[in-house]
């Protein structure tokens, strides 16, 4: 078995893939000519865990063919560890093996094995524009080492059902409750859940600017508005709802919030528990 480095000789350093690091997906590229110059059957690819058998398409990327394929950042998917670093990144790795052609009578190949990993931040900052704008917005994390993105939406709601986002034209009087939920795009909710550290109501969408707190440490704060915390740290779902309100002098309302992923584990209970 060969372990592929930038060091390996005989031009297999070129087979190393390119790796995309998405929330919903780590996608890995390989040149269909090297694999096929070297002989290796691309379409019998397999990770870590061999009952998990690569899935492939064959994309044109520039002027060049390359063979794709999927890995899902999910814990225990096809054999996928996770690494949390500081309770401030995670970092989702396997491995792919890439057989020869055996059954050429001369065999000029041995299997390789390629190591791949995506790391991702567990912190995230979303915002949200309501009042007379639209209400939905959504903000990308910027990459960590130039690994991977998660995703997490903000959207107001007119019920407690969650099902009916207020539009662009909806009126809303003052003392109106309201519901906002937050979601994340991001598919390993067995091991992960979402939590909102912190939520905060402003009349301008300038970041810092001064406003109320809505969540603090997790927690509703009641002090200058109605805020009820309806599910925080159980699921890839935030939700929580206020009585809306003006700022004297304003029209407009702006809220964003510091969410984080937090790990599930039999220690770590990701549900505050708020008094």
């Amino acid at each position: 078995m060969v372990v592929l480095s930038k060091a390996a000789g005989l031009g297999l350093n070129d087979i190393l893939p390119t790796v995309q690091c998405e929330g919903s997906a780590m996608t890995l590229s390989l040149s269909k000519c090297l694999l096929e110059r070297f002989k290796y059957r691309f379409t019998q690819m397999y990770f870590s865990n061999t009952n998990c058998t690569a899935t492939t398409s064959l994309q044109l990327v520039g002027n060049e063919r390359v063979v794709q394929l999927t890995a899902i950042p999910q814990a225990g998917w096809c054999g996928n560890e996770v690494t949390i670093n500081n309770d401030k990144t995670m970092t989702y790795s396997n491995v792919l093996y890439i057989p020869p052609d055996n059954e050429s009578e001369i065999i000029i190949s041995s299997m390789l094995r390629l190591n791949f990993s995506c790391t991702y931040n567990m912190t995230i900052e979303t915002s949200l524009l309501t009042a007379l704008h639209p209400n939905l917005n959504t903000v990308t994390l910027p990459p960590v080492n130039g690994s991977g993105t998660i995703t997490a939406t903000m959207t107001t709601f007119k019920t407690n059902s969650f099902t009916d986002p207020l539009t662009e034209g909806d009126t809303l009087t003052v003392g109106t409750p309201v519901y906002i939920g937050i979601s994340a795009a991001f598919p390993d909710g067995d091991t992960f859940t979402l939590r909102a550290d912190r939520c905060v109501a402003t009349p301008s969408n300038t970041s810092g600017d001064p406003g109320v707190e809505l969540i603090s440490g997790g927690c509703a704060m009641t002090q200058d508005v109605n805020v009820q915390v309806i599910e925080n740290g159980q699921s890839l779902q935030v939700k929580f709802a206020i009585e809306t309100f003006r700022f004297q002098g304003q029209s407009e309302v702006y809220m964003r919030c510091d969410v984080s992923l937090c790990l599930k584990t039999p220690s770590n209970n990701c549900q505050i528990l708020c008094i």
